[in-house]
């Protein structure tokens, strides 16, 4: 990977109820006021990914109980390359990975050019669970079984979904939709624990079902959680830190999130590393396969960021010479996949040996551009899952 230099990065920025909760745990979290931000939907990456990865470094995350130790940068030897690629009025110029693409069959009656909205998988590769949304119809949620696909009875449940365990129970709602948190399995919606009238708003999920993310206390409050896989009843907050969100989580169920303008791992066994970010540059991680962590990093007086690398056993950031990525998965190797956006389009990236491609396109959707994500990997990177000009798009590599 190409090693940090800031000078050069600098010069790449120019411009249901929650009464139904049977039991709760580690009540009395600490939150305070900051800045709120909402969930980060794809359709919303073709907006505005330039300042994605940016703005969760300022949404806030609160600390698990334990000891809290910063992670040093390893001193950089040769400068990062000068930042490349287009700029954000133009299609991004990229070799194409070697990698296939193929869409997954709809059942009768979904429209997915039409109504496509989210698309997430689990781990395995196995179920790959996607929302199609109406204007003032609901959503329809499909799940895929090897490739079989079947709608899902979420009674009320909207387009926002955020993930789905290896065992097939699907998680989403939250703060920003029409139904607070709620993990859906063997038919069976079952809200999410919380403190109060807090709202209950999951982020992601991993294999054994561990979901992670916030509860939402008002406008301006919130603070980072977990629900331990297979107790939807138990919620378990990360204390130590004003207002926070946990953005993802490991196998193992190590999070990762920022706090107030700082970014965060919190292991499993209850100890937790400050991510450092050199003074002047705002930065946060939002995906983990340890030991890597994936965000960004940019200038504060910059309101975009370059994607960044934190190598969690040695310490050293590592920052790619690109703007406009964001990247949503990473592997234990490194390999990462996300999208690309410029004004008017999107494309699904993938970074692997130090190299970014964008993957192989599907025709495009009549009177649109194109418009690709990926979303979720299998862990050793030769399957990503996301979409594909409003088709469901699975790719081999």
């Amino acid at each position: 990977m190409p090693d940090l230099d800031l000078e050069r990065i600098d010069s790449a920025f120019t411009g249901f109820a929650a009464s139904a909760v049977t039991r709760v745990v580690a009540p009395g979290a600490a939150a305070v006021a900051a800045t709120y931000r909402h969930r980060r939907r794809t359709r919303a990456a073709a907006a505005g990914v330039v300042a994605l990865v940016l703005a969760a470094s300022t949404a806030g995350y609160a600390a698990w109980h334990g000891h809290r130790t910063t992670a040093t940068p390893t001193p950089v030897d040769t400068p990062m390359p000068s930042p490349s690629g287009p700029d954000f009025e133009q299609p991004p110029d990229l070799p194409t990975a070697a990698c296939t693409v193929s869409t997954l069959p709809l059942p009768p009656g979904v429209d997915g050019p039409t109504d496509l909205d989210q698309v997430v998988a689990d781990p395995t590769g196995r179920y790959v669970v996607a929302s199609f949304s109406k204007s003032g119809a609901g959503a329809t949620i499909v799940m895929w079984d090897h490739g079989t696909p079947s709608i899902l009875a979420v009674p009320g449940a909207d387009a926002d979904i955020v993930g789905v365990s290896s065992g097939g129970t699907v998680v989403g709602g939250g703060e920003s939709s029409t139904l607070p948190g709620w993990q859906f399995r063997d038919g069976r919606l079952t809200p999410l624990a919380t403190v109060g009238d807090e709202v209950a708003s999951p982020l992601a999920v991993n294999g054994a079902g561990d979901i992670v993310g916030y509860l939402h206390g008002g406008y301006t409050v919130s603070t980072p959680v977990r629900w331990p896989a297979g107790q939807p009843d138990v919620v378990v907050p990360f204390d130590g830190m004003p207002n926070g969100q946990a953005e993802g989580v490991d196998a193992d169920g190590t999070a990762v999130g920022t706090g107030g303008l700082d970014s965060y791992v919190w292991y499993a066994n209850g100890t937790d590393v400050k991510l450092s970010v050199p003074a002047g540059y705002l930065g946060g991680a939002t995906r983990i396969a340890r030991p890597w962590a994936v965000g960004g990093i940019g200038p504060r007086t910059h309101d975009s960021a370059s994607p960044a690398f934190w190598n969690l056993s040695t310490g050293s950031i590592t920052v790619l010479p690109y703007r406009f990525v964001a990247f949503t998965a990473v592997t234990p190797d490194g390999t990462a996949a996300g999208v690309y956006t410029w004004l008017g389009g999107q494309r699904a990236v993938l970074y692997r040996d130090g190299v970014l491609s964008q993957l192989p396109t599907t025709p495009v959707v009549a009177d649109s551009s194109v418009f690709d994500a990926a979303s979720a990997m299998t862990p050793d990177g030769h399957t990503i899952i996301g979409q594909s000009n409003f088709s469901v798009a699975v790719w081999h590599c």
